[in-house]
This record gives C-alpha cells, structure tokens and sequence, in this order.
C-alpha cells in the first residue's frame, strides 16, 4: 500500500514539474512577443508625435506671423472647431416632487 501511494506521488509530482515547466515556457514566449508588440508601439508612439510636433510648430509659426495682422482671428485658428457633447447627468428638476402629497 505504501509502495503504490510512493508511486503515485513519484508520478503527481513528474506531471506537476511538467505542467510547470509548460506554464514557464508560454510565459517566456507571452514575454517576447509582448516586448515586441511594446517596442513596435512606442517607435509608432514616436513617430505619430514627431508628426504632432511639426504640426504644433507650423501652426505657432502661422500664428505669429498672422497675430500681427489681426490678433483674434489667429486666436481663433488655435482653438479647436469641435464642440465636445456634454452629457446632463441625474434626475431632472421636474422628476424632483415630493413622493407623498398632502391635501387639506
């Protein structure tokens, strides 16, 4: 009885170092590719702010030139046309009335 029980643990712990020595692997090649991604995301990363950078620069130098001429209008070009959409949130004023009302 002892024997068996020694055998089967023997075999528990080869499929559990096994198991292990699986989990370490994926995790070693969720490693790679994700530094990869990483690294390929920053140098976009990168170059999208390098473009962002140019443009900010030509439209300050626009600005100047033209804030000389007429101030506001350059003002203007500066601020974004996009409105943001402001969400209302919580209950109405009108769905505020009392939930018990009292006739005299």
């Amino acid at each position: 009885m002892c024997r068996l029980n020694a055998i089967r643990l023997e075999e528990k712990e080869k499929r559990e170092k096994e198991l292990l020595r699986e989990i370490i692997e994926q995790a070693e090649e969720f490693k790679t590719v994700f530094y990869r991604r990483w690294k390929l995301a920053c140098e976009n990363n990168k170059v999208a702010n390098r473009e962002k950078e140019k443009l900010f620069f030509e439209k300050q130098e626009t600005f100047h030139l033209e804030a000389n001429k007429s101030y506001w209008k350059a003002i203007a070009e500066l601020i974004p046309n996009e409105v943001p959409t402001i969400e209302k949130r919580g209950k109405k004023e009108k769905a505020k009335q009392p939930s018990i009302a009292i006739v005299q």
